[in-house]
């Protein structure tokens, strides 16, 4: 059993360490310490997702290029067939 599921010796609650722990960061938070809200926020509903904006020149669409086989070199054909 992890240590963390086992019963604190002596608390008088019969709480686990992780009841215990998690009981700590739930008083840290409630005082206004941050770092612990935030750790309690990242646990229970998950980290958030940094989110990028990508755009072409001036903020406009990502201008594509159409290849065919004739704009590319033998040595530039040669090496797509062999996977480079």
């Amino acid at each position: 059993m992890a240590i963390l599921e086992q019963p604190i010796p002596g608390d008088k609650g019969g709480r686990t360490f992780a009841q215990a722990i998690a009981q700590a960061m739930v008083k840290e938070a409630v005082k206004g310490r941050v770092n612990a809200a935030a750790e309690i926020a990242d646990r229970v509903e998950g980290k958030t997702l940094a989110s990028m904006a990508i755009s072409g020149p001036d903020g406009g669409a990502i201008p594509l290029a159409t290849l065919t086989a004739a704009d590319l070199t033998d040595d530039q054909l040669l090496a797509l067939i062999a996977g480079k």
